[in-house]
Protein backbone atom coordinates (compact mmCIF):
# COMPACT_ATOMS: atom_id res chain seq x y z
CA UNK A 1 0.00 0.00 0.00
CA UNK A 2 1.40 3.38 -0.96
CA UNK A 3 0.99 5.87 1.90
CA UNK A 4 3.16 8.70 0.56
CA UNK A 5 0.21 10.92 -0.28
CA UNK A 6 -1.58 10.56 3.04
CA UNK A 7 -0.50 13.92 4.41
CA UNK A 8 -2.89 16.67 3.24
CA UNK A 9 -1.74 18.08 -0.09
CA UNK A 10 -1.92 21.68 1.08
CA UNK A 11 0.99 21.08 3.47
CA UNK A 12 3.39 18.40 2.22
CA UNK A 13 5.98 17.17 4.69
CA UNK A 14 9.45 18.34 3.66
CA UNK A 15 11.51 18.49 6.86
CA UNK A 16 11.53 16.01 9.74
CA UNK A 17 13.65 16.93 12.75
CA UNK A 18 14.72 14.41 15.37
CA UNK A 19 16.23 15.51 18.66
CA UNK A 20 19.18 13.19 19.11
CA UNK A 21 20.14 11.60 22.42
CA UNK A 22 21.84 8.32 23.40
CA UNK A 23 18.97 6.78 25.38
CA UNK A 24 16.90 3.81 24.20
CA UNK A 25 13.86 6.06 23.49
CA UNK A 26 16.24 8.37 21.62
CA UNK A 27 17.39 5.53 19.38
CA UNK A 28 13.78 4.54 18.73
CA UNK A 29 12.98 8.15 17.89
CA UNK A 30 15.80 8.21 15.32
CA UNK A 31 14.60 5.01 13.66
CA UNK A 32 11.04 6.33 13.59
CA UNK A 33 12.14 9.65 12.09
CA UNK A 34 14.15 7.92 9.37
CA UNK A 35 11.20 5.67 8.53
CA UNK A 36 8.77 8.58 8.24
CA UNK A 37 11.27 10.55 6.15
CA UNK A 38 11.52 7.62 3.74
CA UNK A 39 7.74 7.17 3.56
CA UNK A 40 7.16 10.86 2.86
CA UNK A 41 10.34 11.49 0.83
CA UNK A 42 11.32 14.22 3.28
CA UNK A 43 14.67 15.49 4.53
CA UNK A 44 15.89 14.10 7.85
CA UNK A 45 17.41 16.67 10.20
CA UNK A 46 19.27 15.71 13.36
CA UNK A 47 19.70 18.17 16.23
CA UNK A 48 21.76 17.64 19.36
CA UNK A 49 21.22 20.18 22.13
CA UNK A 50 24.03 20.39 24.66
CA UNK A 51 22.28 21.51 27.82
CA UNK A 52 23.83 24.73 29.11
CA UNK A 53 22.94 23.70 32.65
CA UNK A 54 25.56 20.93 32.47
CA UNK A 55 28.30 23.47 31.83
CA UNK A 56 27.05 25.67 34.65
CA UNK A 57 27.13 22.64 36.95
CA UNK A 58 30.62 21.61 35.86
CA UNK A 59 31.96 25.12 36.49
CA UNK A 60 30.92 25.14 40.15
CA UNK A 61 33.92 24.90 42.49
CA UNK A 62 32.48 22.00 44.50
CA UNK A 63 31.68 19.78 41.47
CA UNK A 64 33.49 16.45 41.70
CA UNK A 65 33.32 13.16 39.82
CA UNK A 66 32.70 10.22 42.15
CA UNK A 67 33.69 6.67 41.26
CA UNK A 68 30.68 4.60 42.36
CA UNK A 69 32.82 1.51 42.99
CA UNK A 70 35.85 2.94 44.78
CA UNK A 71 34.23 6.04 46.31
CA UNK A 72 37.18 8.21 45.24
CA UNK A 73 36.58 11.83 44.21
CA UNK A 74 38.26 13.65 41.35
CA UNK A 75 38.07 17.15 39.96
CA UNK A 76 35.76 17.43 36.98
CA UNK A 77 36.73 20.49 34.90
CA UNK A 78 34.47 21.93 32.16
CA UNK A 79 37.03 20.84 29.56
CA UNK A 80 36.40 17.20 30.49
CA UNK A 81 32.65 17.72 30.02
CA UNK A 82 33.26 19.34 26.63
CA UNK A 83 35.37 16.38 25.51
CA UNK A 84 32.69 13.93 26.59
CA UNK A 85 29.98 15.85 24.77
CA UNK A 86 32.11 16.08 21.64
CA UNK A 87 32.62 12.32 21.60
CA UNK A 88 28.89 11.78 22.17
CA UNK A 89 28.03 14.17 19.32
CA UNK A 90 30.25 12.22 16.93
CA UNK A 91 28.57 8.93 17.89
CA UNK A 92 25.13 10.41 17.38
CA UNK A 93 26.15 11.90 14.03
CA UNK A 94 27.30 8.45 12.88
CA UNK A 95 24.02 6.92 14.08
CA UNK A 96 22.07 9.52 12.13
CA UNK A 97 24.13 8.94 8.99
CA UNK A 98 23.64 5.16 9.23
CA UNK A 99 19.87 5.45 9.74
CA UNK A 100 19.56 7.88 6.81
CA UNK A 101 21.69 5.73 4.54
CA UNK A 102 19.65 2.62 5.37
CA UNK A 103 16.44 4.45 4.45
CA UNK A 104 18.05 6.32 1.53
CA UNK A 105 17.04 9.80 2.65
CA UNK A 106 18.98 13.05 2.67
CA UNK A 107 20.14 14.24 6.08
CA UNK A 108 21.95 16.94 7.99
CA UNK A 109 23.29 17.25 11.53
CA UNK A 110 23.66 20.23 13.82
CA UNK A 111 24.85 20.77 17.40
CA UNK A 112 23.69 23.71 19.49
CA UNK A 113 24.14 24.70 23.10
CA UNK A 114 21.35 26.12 25.23
CA UNK A 115 18.25 25.26 27.23
CA UNK A 116 16.71 22.11 25.74
CA UNK A 117 13.04 23.11 25.91
CA UNK A 118 13.78 26.62 24.64
CA UNK A 119 15.64 25.16 21.65
CA UNK A 120 12.73 22.83 20.89
CA UNK A 121 10.27 25.73 20.94
CA UNK A 122 12.56 27.69 18.63
CA UNK A 123 12.99 25.01 15.95
CA UNK A 124 9.41 23.68 16.00
CA UNK A 125 7.95 26.31 13.61
CA UNK A 126 10.76 25.64 11.13
CA UNK A 127 9.97 21.98 10.49
CA UNK A 128 6.94 19.85 9.64
CA UNK A 129 7.45 17.06 12.17
CA UNK A 130 9.54 17.09 15.35
CA UNK A 131 10.39 13.82 17.11
CA UNK A 132 11.86 13.74 20.60
CA UNK A 133 13.13 10.69 22.47
CA UNK A 134 14.41 11.48 25.97
CA UNK A 135 16.44 14.72 25.74
CA UNK A 136 16.42 15.04 29.53
CA UNK A 137 18.91 12.15 29.64
CA UNK A 138 21.41 13.51 27.10
CA UNK A 139 24.46 13.16 29.32
CA UNK A 140 27.81 11.77 28.16
CA UNK A 141 28.41 8.27 29.44
CA UNK A 142 31.10 9.39 31.86
CA UNK A 143 28.53 11.43 33.76
CA UNK A 144 25.81 8.83 34.09
CA UNK A 145 25.47 5.24 35.26
CA UNK A 146 22.24 3.54 34.32
CA UNK A 147 20.54 0.61 36.03
CA UNK A 148 21.44 -1.44 32.94
CA UNK A 149 25.13 -0.73 33.55
CA UNK A 150 24.84 -1.68 37.22
CA UNK A 151 23.07 -4.93 36.37
CA UNK A 152 25.61 -5.85 33.72
CA UNK A 153 28.58 -5.15 35.97
CA UNK A 154 27.13 -7.00 38.94
CA UNK A 155 26.15 -10.00 36.85
CA UNK A 156 22.46 -9.73 37.74
CA UNK A 157 19.81 -10.76 35.25
CA UNK A 158 17.31 -8.12 34.24
CA UNK A 159 14.03 -8.59 32.47
CA UNK A 160 14.38 -7.63 28.80
CA UNK A 161 11.73 -5.10 27.74
CA UNK A 162 9.43 -5.95 24.89
CA UNK A 163 10.05 -4.44 21.48
CA UNK A 164 8.39 -1.06 20.93
CA UNK A 165 6.13 -2.61 18.30
CA UNK A 166 4.26 -4.52 21.01
CA UNK A 167 2.92 -1.25 22.39
CA UNK A 168 0.48 1.14 20.73
CA UNK A 169 1.21 4.42 19.00
CA UNK A 170 -1.17 7.04 20.40
CA UNK A 171 -2.46 10.22 18.75
CA UNK A 172 -4.80 12.92 20.00
CA UNK A 173 -7.42 14.11 17.49
CA UNK A 174 -9.76 17.07 17.95
CA UNK A 175 -10.54 17.89 14.32
CA UNK A 176 -7.81 20.49 13.82
CA UNK A 177 -5.62 20.32 10.67
CA UNK A 178 -2.47 19.53 12.63
CA UNK A 179 -4.20 16.77 14.61
CA UNK A 180 -5.30 15.22 11.30
CA UNK A 181 -1.72 15.31 10.08
CA UNK A 182 -0.79 13.85 13.46
CA UNK A 183 -3.04 10.85 12.81
CA UNK A 184 -1.32 10.38 9.45
CA UNK A 185 2.05 10.38 11.20
CA UNK A 186 0.82 7.98 13.88
CA UNK A 187 -0.45 5.65 11.15
CA UNK A 188 3.00 5.58 9.55
CA UNK A 189 4.67 4.93 12.90
CA UNK A 190 2.30 2.06 13.72
CA UNK A 191 2.75 0.50 10.30
CA UNK A 192 6.55 0.79 10.26
CA UNK A 193 6.91 -0.65 13.78
CA UNK A 194 4.24 -3.33 13.55
CA UNK A 195 2.31 -1.78 16.42
CA UNK A 196 -1.32 -1.00 17.08
CA UNK A 197 -2.92 2.43 16.94
CA UNK A 198 -4.95 4.35 19.53
CA UNK A 199 -6.81 7.57 18.72
CA UNK A 200 -7.68 9.79 21.69
CA UNK A 201 -10.88 11.83 21.30
CA UNK A 202 -12.19 14.59 23.59
CA UNK A 203 -15.51 13.89 25.28
CA UNK A 204 -17.31 17.14 24.49
CA UNK A 205 -20.85 17.78 23.34
CA UNK A 206 -22.41 14.86 21.52
CA UNK A 207 -22.74 16.47 18.04
CA UNK A 208 -19.03 17.36 18.03
CA UNK A 209 -18.03 13.92 19.29
CA UNK A 210 -20.13 12.20 16.61
CA UNK A 211 -18.51 14.36 13.96
CA UNK A 212 -15.02 13.50 15.21
CA UNK A 213 -15.86 9.79 15.28
CA UNK A 214 -17.10 9.94 11.68
CA UNK A 215 -13.92 11.71 10.60
CA UNK A 216 -11.75 9.06 12.24
CA UNK A 217 -13.77 6.20 10.74
CA UNK A 218 -13.53 7.76 7.29
CA UNK A 219 -9.80 8.31 7.81
CA UNK A 220 -9.33 4.64 8.71
CA UNK A 221 -11.30 3.45 5.66
CA UNK A 222 -9.31 5.64 3.29
CA UNK A 223 -5.99 4.40 4.65
CA UNK A 224 -6.99 0.78 5.30
CA UNK A 225 -5.97 1.14 8.94
CA UNK A 226 -7.50 -0.07 12.19
CA UNK A 227 -7.44 1.93 15.39
CA UNK A 228 -9.09 1.79 18.79
CA UNK A 229 -10.83 4.95 19.96
CA UNK A 230 -10.22 6.16 23.50
CA UNK A 231 -12.29 8.95 25.04
CA UNK A 232 -10.93 11.55 27.43
CA UNK A 233 -13.34 13.67 29.47
CA UNK A 234 -10.81 16.25 30.65
CA UNK A 235 -8.15 17.02 28.06
CA UNK A 236 -5.06 18.31 29.84
CA UNK A 237 -1.37 17.48 29.53
CA UNK A 238 -1.53 15.56 32.81
CA UNK A 239 -4.57 13.50 31.73
CA UNK A 240 -3.08 12.67 28.33
CA UNK A 241 0.21 11.61 29.91
CA UNK A 242 -1.65 9.43 32.44
CA UNK A 243 -3.57 7.77 29.60
CA UNK A 244 -0.43 7.11 27.54
CA UNK A 245 1.30 5.59 30.56
CA UNK A 246 -1.75 3.45 31.36
CA UNK A 247 -1.82 2.12 27.79
CA UNK A 248 1.97 1.64 27.70
CA UNK A 249 2.16 3.83 24.61
CA UNK A 250 5.28 3.54 22.46
CA UNK A 251 4.89 7.13 21.21
CA UNK A 252 2.54 10.08 21.63
CA UNK A 253 1.68 12.12 18.52
CA UNK A 254 0.24 15.61 18.96
CA UNK A 255 -0.77 18.29 16.50
CA UNK A 256 1.00 21.49 17.41
CA UNK A 257 -2.23 23.50 17.68
CA UNK A 258 -4.11 20.94 19.81
CA UNK A 259 -2.54 22.24 23.03
CA UNK A 260 -1.23 25.61 24.10
CA UNK A 261 2.29 24.26 24.52
CA UNK A 262 4.25 27.06 26.09
CA UNK A 263 7.72 26.43 27.47
CA UNK A 264 6.42 25.41 30.91
CA UNK A 265 3.80 22.91 29.75
CA UNK A 266 6.14 21.42 27.16
CA UNK A 267 8.81 20.96 29.80
CA UNK A 268 6.21 19.18 31.94
CA UNK A 269 5.29 16.92 29.02
CA UNK A 270 8.91 15.85 28.50
CA UNK A 271 9.42 15.28 32.22
CA UNK A 272 6.36 13.04 32.61
CA UNK A 273 6.41 10.92 29.45
CA UNK A 274 8.74 7.89 29.23
CA UNK A 275 8.16 7.44 25.48
CA UNK A 276 9.02 9.53 22.40
CA UNK A 277 6.89 12.61 21.65
CA UNK A 278 6.00 13.56 18.07
CA UNK A 279 4.82 17.10 17.33
CA UNK A 280 3.25 17.79 13.93
CA UNK A 281 2.73 21.24 12.41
Amino acid sequence: MNMKNETPEDQPVKRILVMLDPSAPGRRALRAAAGIAADLQAELLGLLVEDMNLFRLASLPFTREINLFTGSKEDFPPSSLAQGLQAQAERLRRNLAAAAQQRQVSWSFRVTRGEIVAEVMTVMPQVDILIIGRPRQSLPSRLRLTSHDLGRRSGSQQERPKAAGHYPVMAYFNGSPSSLRGMDTAGLLARDNGGSLRIILPLGNQPLLKELEQQVLQWMRQRHLKARLIYLAEVTIEKVVHLVNREHGSALVLGRDTFDLDQGSFSELLDLLPCPVVLVN
